[in-house]
């Protein structure tokens, strides 16, 4: 289970999220067609995701993160991708799974780097 951390909101209605790791905020971004009362919910999944991310970095147009290897948490990454890009079609993500690691990339072709950085803080 996802635990809810405090919330407040934009000055659009998209909900902001502090999350435990110093200095990472999350938020929707501003495109995204996710119900503002959804998003808390949303942005804390990805923030469960990402805790588990042992190492990211950014790339020209988004960022890489790396995570443990698992058929289970591939799973899990599945269903967050899915999730996402129902109301946030403008992003890509390449999953590549191998023996000793998982990798996720996120982007947004034609979008700046920030609407990635947006919901998935900075590499």
């Amino acid at each position: 289970m996802v635990s809810m951390l405090p919330e407040t909101s934009t000055s659009t209605g998209h909900a902001v999220s502090p999350i435990a790791a110093p200095g990472r905020v999350m938020r929707a971004p501003p495109a995204c067609t996710l119900a503002a009362a959804d998003q808390p919910h949303r942005i804390e999944v990805w923030a469960s995701i990402l805790d588990h991310a042992t190492a990211s970095h950014p790339i020209d147009d988004g960022i890489e993160f790396a995570f443990p290897p698992g058929p289970a948490f591939v799973e899990l990454l599945n269903g967050a991708i899915a999730s996402e890009l129902a109301c946030c079609s403008f992003f890509s993500f390449d999953l590549t799974t191998a023996a000793t690691a998982t990798t996720m990339t996120v982007r947004a072709p034609g979008h700046d780097r920030e609407v990635v950085t947006d919901l998935f803080g900075s590499a």
